[in-house]
């Protein structure tokens, strides 16, 4: 359980990759968070447990935006304080983590499931339920953790049995039923003369009349044909005791997903630990006593109002000990306007996609009706990913038209300086995008990393998606001249034009005149030999040096077509 958001000192947050289910900080996002708060967002609170030993608070979940915190010089940050044990810390950091605006990559969601397992969690249904994914897809992950487990213990035992131990003694040095040690010795070839041979010569109990050992079946198979049941019907065995033999005093229930039999021998419950399979509930071993309500710390959080709801989203195995959970949508949305199209409702989760965004934390997108989101969407898209327009089209499920209004009405919007209901109305007149898609466009505007499409990167975007008609349709609403749009999508600020000299100015006239008379006084003295040696090669440098520049005046007129 988690209490009220409260407000911590950010130097005693501690990321602790124990506990942090993410490899890297994604630093672009980091920026993009900055900006966001300073346009005066509200970001939902961090999510941090307290570590009784150090005083110190683990971050869960919200690196990011403790990052974005941290870079903004703040000291203080707002956070839910959960209550969890520790084993359970990392389980509970990757539900938090999986229903973020950016979903955990696969191979860090096959790391936690190790983790967890080696944490002590060996219930891979519970594993299963808090980490929002299959049984079976939670085995396929620990299979080879299981098998390197399953080695070592079989090294060991062999270890101990060279060492002269019984099976007994090695039963109760490792922990597991004496059957299981007899196998293990049985497969690898030590143990075919002497089974249940002691150190003294005596003869052990056999393994199936052990007072304390459940019997184990090579395959469940076996049990059912030798059930002295007449239809040997599975389901029949859990329903109808009274169709029990009379040699059975009570029937043996059955169920594949209640207990399983792993390779050592060892009995594993993987759904209800409660239930009698072979014996009361205080006869199970005692790896079997799993806490009856893992997902309490989910569950019962009681700050809804804060984005913790959104954790209940993942599907549930259903579990009649644990409550049911209703699911949420993680983005809120109003009804669309009357003039707006209708949407089909986005459903209980996000969709899964390969360009996240972080749009559905930010307060005022998640107010907007349906297509403003799409509009706000498309230009995150466009924006950050550089997607083409047509590629959109899967992507938030609009005609490639109305995208293109969208991204052509948001670059129009950007470059205007008046009125802003204004400029909303002519982009409404001229483009026929809704009134109000056209405000929530401006309304998205200050947010520059993320959403304005005025940048230098989005030059090759413009010149790939937007045809001449666009930008004759950007140019009527922003009454700029067309020499100057490419540089003002550019974000750049268009270069000044020059006056044109209608004649050549007194001033130069009577400069140009006085290099002549300069130049002819130096083309007599050369007639008369006066420069030699040095004097000279000094003089043929400046020469040079004029004739460079007079050079490039000719050139200059020339390409400016000028003559």
């Amino acid at each position: 359980m988690a209490t009220h958001p409260v407000k911590i000192m950010i130097k005693k947050v501690k990321t602790d990759p124990r506990y942090y289910p993410r490899f890297q900080v994604d630093q672009g996002r980091v920026i993009e968070f900055v900006e966001a708060m300073e346009c005066g967002e509200y970001f939902p609170s961090i999510k941090v447990v307290k570590d009784k030993k150090t005083g110190m608070y683990i971050l869960l979940d919200g690196k990011h935006r403790l990052e974005a915190h941290i870079l903004r010089g703040e000291v203080e940050i707002l956070a839910d304080v959960f209550f969890i044990q520790e084993e359970h810390w990392l389980m509970a950091a990757a539900r938090f983590n999986g229903k973020s605006s950016k979903p955990l990559h696969a191979d860090e969601i096959k790391q936690i499931i190790a983790a967890s397992w080696r944490a002590g969690i060996k219930n891979t249904d519970e594993i299963a339920r808090e980490m929002g994914r299959t049984v079976r897809y939670i085995e396929m992950v620990l299979k080879p953790v299981r098998d390197e487990e399953r080695n070592k213990r079989k090294d060991k035992i062999l270890d101990l049995h060279q060492q002269g131990m019984s099976q007994r003694e090695i039963a109760s040095e490792v922990g597991f039923a004496l059957s299981a040690i007899n196998k293990t010795l049985k497969s690898n070839g030590d143990a075919q003369n002497d089974t249940f041979q002691e150190p003294n010569g005596g003869i052990s109990e056999k393994t199936d009349e052990s007072p304390g050992t459940d019997k184990v079946f090579s395959k469940r198979s076996d049990f059912v044909l030798r059930t002295p049941n007449e239809d040997y019907n599975i389901s029949s065995l859990n329903s109808s005791p009274e169709k029990s033999g009379q040699n059975c005093e009570r029937p043996a229930p059955i169920n594949s997903m209640e207990r399983e039999l792993d390779e050592d021998g060892n009995n594993e419950s993987i759904l209800n630990p409660t239930k009698d399979i072979f014996g009361t509930p205080d006869e199970l071993p005692e790896v079997d006593q799993v806490f009856a309500k893992r997902t309490e710390f989910v569950l019962r959080t009681p700050c809804e109002s804060n984005h913790i709801n959104m954790l209940d989203t993942f599907p549930r195995k259903s579990d009649p000990n644990c409550e049911t959970a209703t699911p949420k949508n993680s983005i809120q949305t109003g009804p669309p306007p009357a003039d707006n199209k209708p949407h089909n409702d986005p459903g209980p989760t996000q969709k899964t996609t390969r360009y996240p965004s972080y749009l559905d934390q930010i307060d005022f997108y998640r107010e907007l009706p349906v297509q403003s989101q799409h509009a706000i969407r498309a230009m995150e898209l466009a924006k950050k990913y550089k997607m083409d327009i047509i590629d959109m089209v899967k992507e938030i499920d609009e005609p490639v038209i109305w995208i293109k209004k969208v991204l052509v009405a948001a670059m129009a919007l950007s470059l205007m300086r008046g009125d802003k209901l204004d400029d909303a109305s002519s982009v409404e007149t001229l483009l026929g995008i809704n009134f109000n898609t056209a405000r929530c466009i401006q309304s998205a505007l200050p947010f520059q990393t993320m959403l304005c499409p005025i940048s230098p990167d989005m030059e090759q975007w413009a010149k790939d998606n937007l045809a001449s008609n666009d930008l004759d349709l950007i140019l009527r609403l922003v009454d700029v001249n067309k020499s100057d749009l490419p540089h003002l999508l550019k974000g750049e600020t268009p270069p000044k034009k020059t006056n044109c000299f209608k004649e050549l100015p007194d001033c130069y006239k009577d400069q140009l005149q006085t290099n002549i008379a300069v130049l002819r006084e130096l083309r007599d003295h050369a007639r008369n030999k006066r420069f030699i040696g040095d004097s000279a090669k000094q003089l043929l440098v400046h020469l040079n040096k004029n004739v460079t520049v007079i050079n490039e005046i000719f050139d200059g007129l020339r390409e400016k077509k000028s003559l």
